[in-house]
């Protein structure tokens, strides 16, 4: 055992590099790019490294990798968007609560459909919905606090779970909902992220800080914390913080393959992505 306090802190410190969960924090470095926005709000990017930015009137702004402008969609009706979802690169899912309408575009940005809560049989407030697989559509209603999910393509409920039920001590402000291979993360202000199955039970919960949409890539979700961004394995528990520079508010952020992108209401960064992270 180490007789001395500088030997006893580099056997402390040492024992922490060692345990699972408590790896060392890293810097984030190498910025690439940064780009002028306005009124920025939503931020996604899909699996070939597109790069989506809608700000608060609903207009969408697709960027290559390099930040360059490629294509440029204003919605019939201004109004800011609750959900952009990119992940499934064939096609894009808008959703506004305010309006109560969702959109699909292709990856051009070229309209293909729209329908309205109404046209889909659903007369409460839909605060959140995501798209999943095989058509599958999931919604949080404010006005009976549940959790449903309906075949798009039919508009059959397949699915309904009272949330205040499933999560009684919690706030159900709902951040976002979005699914991954057939796992569905309810994320709730302040509070964590919950994966729920494809029958909607409960699977877990993850203790995520913050007000900000968490990102989610394979088997980590990466969500900002008190001036880092931290990498959580779902299935380990496992943590790794990466050290964020001194910038602005941060609104958002996704990763693409090769960059850590971090958006504001005025600017969006982009920065190397570390090995392993």
């Amino acid at each position: 055992m180490p007789s001395n306090p500088i030997s006893s802190l580099l056997f402390f410190s040492f024992l922490l590099a060692a345990l699972p969960g408590l790896a060392q924090d890293i810097q984030l470095s190498g910025e690439r790019w940064q780009l002028d926005l306005s009124e920025a709000s939503r931020i996604s990017v899909d699996r070939n490294g597109a790069i989506f930015v809608s700000d608060r009137s609903g207009y969408l702004r697709q960027f290559d990798a390099g930040g360059d402008s490629l294509n440029l969609y204003a919605p019939a009706i201004s109004t800011e968007l609750n959900q952009l979802e990119a992940y499934w690169t064939v096609n894009l899912f808008l959703f506004s609560a305010g309006q109560q309408v969702i959109e699909i575009l292709d990856r051009f940005l070229n309209p293909l459909s729209r329908n309205s809560m109404a046209d889909l049989g659903f007369g409460g407030y839909i605060s959140q919905a995501t798209l999943g697989n095989n058509h599958g559509l999931w919604l949080y209603d404010e006005t009976d606090l549940s959790l449903k999910k309906t075949d798009f393509s039919t508009g059959q409920l397949l699915q309904e779970q009272p949330l205040n039920i499933l999560l009684p001590n919690s706030s159900l402000r709902v951040l976002q909902l979005l699914e991954r291979k057939n796992i569905l993360f309810l994320q709730i202000v302040d509070e964590g992220m919950y994966l729920f199955d494809n029958q909607a039970n409960l699977i877990k919960k993850l203790p995520l800080a913050g007000s900000i949409p968490a990102f989610v890539d394979n088997e980590h979700t990466y969500h900002l914390e008190t001036q880092q961004l931290v990498r959580t394995n779902f299935l380990t528990g496992d943590r790794r913080s990466l050290a964020l520079p001194a910038l602005p508010p941060i609104i958002g952020l996704a990763l693409t393959k090769n960059q850590i992108l971090l958006l504001t209401s005025s600017k969006l960064y982009a920065y190397d992505r570390p090995d392993n992270y």
